[in-house]
């Protein structure tokens, strides 16, 4: 018989097959591998069902399974987690991708682990800062792939040639190049021989690394590295200007007034300066002074300044002004036209619902059925405990015994009858009587013992005595010695309740009283276990605690100061998920074909709640009440709407709501000059609303 027995879950096994295996498993130690979204491991009510599976049998759960939730939760019920192992046979390979190395793992020292650069590493190098990236964060950014060439074996140190690095050379060439070429055309030319890359996408490069018996190269992802975006000055643009950063500032000229020829000469150099190079309509309009009025000052011989417009730029300016308008003017009518949307949404007519269910659970049912109204269930059988000391109230004159308990032992060989009433002695002379017979069995390897209640021979407080030693009164009497010694009785527990006079006794009042907090106090326990282990499961009668036994220090009308009273109850019943029977009342309402209802609108009550201990099924009936609401098709709503005027949309609605088939409806349309629901299904939205 196999001590280990391992259960290979498929993703949509039924929780209920996968139970039957287990308890019909052997092996006391059952191992389930899961997948990551395995059905039968969704419900918590499931784990808690094996766990109560697996403790009423004496069996281990281990479970094998890559979903984290699924874990946790069997975590909560002290399943054992075995952690998955690493997928794949094949050895990993010696130069791993950079997200996937730690740096405090790799040693240069160690063949096995032979430096790799990424393709930041590498341009670094290039550029004369040898060695690897120290900052990791750029790791998250350069992944090193490896790809290892067909037909090399595994398990081989690879040799990094020297050749693999080739570009130091291109390091020197690209300083040499920018030294001596002052021409980027030509530079970037130089570039594209040497093989960088200047593409718009982004390319890898391979850098190969060989060995002996194996050859590797290691695809590294590259960055961009063209001279696009480096923008070169045309011939014609050139002008020997200095610029400076910064906002302009308005520029002072200095007016001499000097003789009709001079200033003449000079203001033609002016006039030429500013044709040609047109300085000035790059200065900002910040200036508080009017040039043109300056210039306007200086006669016309000498050469006075005036700004030379072009008509051809006029004629120009008004014609994409005009495109401009044009443009604005058929966008908007364009947005008019093809723009807009609608939202509705759709309130169904609706009726009072009230609705009664037989309904039966059972942890022997696997599925709801809704012809006969059975839904599964989980058993539970909870046995507790509650005891509390309370005082006497009742005052008499009494004449009472004291009792208790004494272990009677034997040393010999043989079994010792003690009929009815034998009489046990203390040393002080102190007589209690048994009140049934017993055997006490033989000695084997130690004495044979016995329990049996013992009751005072005298009425008397002198006889609530401590823990005693006994002798018994026959064999003392008969002078036999060997019994005498052999057979013998201890108490461990005082002896209580004897007394004489008046004194406190327990009534009928306070031993009621006292069972009834005890049994309010024996529920809650039971609910608190309940529903500990429960789970997310409906319990319907936690209440119906059943007495199983009950046991007081002191019964009615015996004298105690006090009494201390112990009730053990018990409860079997059945839990089960209330969206199962949300699924029974939908069905029931919907097998007419014209309703519906909304489960998270439905108010349940449960009533005449009974188990059956013999079938473990427990019947009761469901109460619903809530609201049924007109089935609608809300697709044909959508169609019939589809490019409809606002006011047929309304008379289609108001035909709807006479129609008693929706209670009320609302219709936006947007934006605000649209007027009619959208002919494009995407561009209008259809609510259902349940109130």
């Amino acid at each position: 018989m196999s001590s280990t027995k391992i259960i290979n879950v498929l993703k949509d096994d039924k929780f209920e097959e996968i139970l039957n295996l287990f308890k019909q498993a052997s092996a006391k130690e059952v191992i389930f591998i899961v997948p990551k979204k395995a059905k039968a491991f969704s419900r918590p009510e499931n784990f808690a069902t094996l766990s109560q599976e697996a403790n009423e049998n004496g069996k281990s759960i281990s479970l094998l399974s890559s979903n984290p939730e699924m874990n946790e939760m069997a975590k909560s019920y002290k399943f054992d987690i075995l952690l998955s192992p690493v997928s794949g046979s094949k050895k990993p390979s010696a130069i791993l991708a950079v997200n996937q190395v730690d740096d405090s793992s790799i040693n240069d020292d160690d063949p096995e682990n032979p430096e790799v650069y990424h393709d930041e590493d590498f341009v670094s190098e290039n550029l004369g800062d040898r060695g690897l990236h120290e900052e990791d964060e750029d790791l998250d950014e350069d992944l090193v792939d490896v790809e290892e060439d067909k037909g090399v074996k595994k398990g081989k140190k690879l040799d990094i040639e020297e050749d693999a690095l080739e570009e130091d050379d291109l390091e020197k060439e690209v300083e040499e190049e920018i030294e001596e070429e002052e021409d980027l055309e030509e530079l970037e030319e130089e570039f594209d021989d040497k093989d960088l890359k200047t593409d718009d996408d982004e390319e890898a490069e391979e850098i190969s690394f060989s060995g002996s018996d194996h050859d590797y190269k290691v695809v590294t992802a590259m960055a961009r590295k063209n001279l696009d975006d480096i923008i070169s000055q045309s011939d014609t643009d050139i002008k020997n200007l200095k610029i400076k950063s910064g906002s302009y500032k308005p520029i002072k000229l200095e007016v001499r007034k000097e003789s009709d020829s001079k200033k003449g000469g000079n203001v033609d150099e002016i006039t030429e300066v500013w044709e040609s190079e047109h300085l000035w309509d790059k200065r900002k309009p910040e200036s508080k002074f009017s040039w043109s009025g300056i210039f306007r000052s200086s006669n016309k011989s000498a050469g006075s300044y005036t700004k030379h417009r072009n008509p051809s730029g006029k004629r120009m300016s008004k014609a994409i002004v005009g495109i401009g308008v044009f443009a604005v003017g058929v966008l908007l009518v364009t947005i008019y036209i093809v723009s807009g949307a609608a939202n509705i949404k759709i309130v169904p007519a609706k009726d009072p619902l009230k609705l009664e269910l037989k309904i039966s659970a059972s942890d022997k049912y696997s599925s709801v059925d809704p012809n006969s109204n059975k839904i599964p269930g989980q058993l539970f059988n909870i046995e507790k405990s509650a005891s509390k000391s309370f005082p006497a109230t009742g005052e008499k004159d009494v004449a009472q015994k004291a009792r208790g308990k004494i272990v009677v032992y034997n040393d010999l060989a043989v079994t010792q009858q003690l009929i009815a009433t034998t009489r046990f002695e203390t040393k002080e002379g102190l007589v209690f009587r048994t009140l049934k017979s017993i055997t006490v069995p033989a000695a084997k390897s130690s004495s044979g013992t016995m329990e049996v209640e013992v009751i005072a021979d005298k009425p008397g407080i002198e006889y609530n005595i401590a823990a005693s030693d006994f002798i018994v009164s026959a064999f003392k009497e008969k002078n036999d010695q060997e019994k005498l010694k052999k057979v013998y009785g201890k108490s461990v527990q005082p002896m209580k309740g004897g007394t004489s006079g008046k004194a406190k006794v327990v009534t009928d009042q306070d031993y009621q009283a006292a069972k009834d907090v005890l049994m309010e106090e024996l529920k809650r326990v039971v609910a608190e276990a309940l529903k500990s282990q429960s789970a997310n499961l409906k319990i319907i009668n936690s209440a119906n605690v059943v007495i199983k036994d009950t046991q007081s220090t002191a019964q009615v009308d015996e004298a105690a100061d006090t009494f201390t009273m112990t009730l053990t109850g018990l409860i079997k019943t059945i839990g089960f998920r209330e969206e199962d029977i949300d699924e029974l009342a939908v069905k029931y309402v919907e097998k007419g074909g014209t309703s519906t209802v909304q489960a998270d609108k439905l108010d349940k009550s449960y009533i005449n709640i009974a188990y059956d201990d013999a079938t473990s099924t427990l019947t009761f009936t469901t109460m619903v009440r809530g609201m049924q609401y007109k089935k609608i098709d809300a697709d044909k709503i959508l169609v019939d709407l589809l490019g409809k005027k606002d006011s047929q949309v309304r008379d289609y609605l108001q035909e709807l709501k006479a129609d008693k088939v929706i209670d009320s409806a609302k219709v936006s349309l947007s934006p605000f000059w649209v007027k009619t629901v959208p002919k494009d299904k995407a561009k209008v939205k259809m609510e259902v609303v349940f109130e």
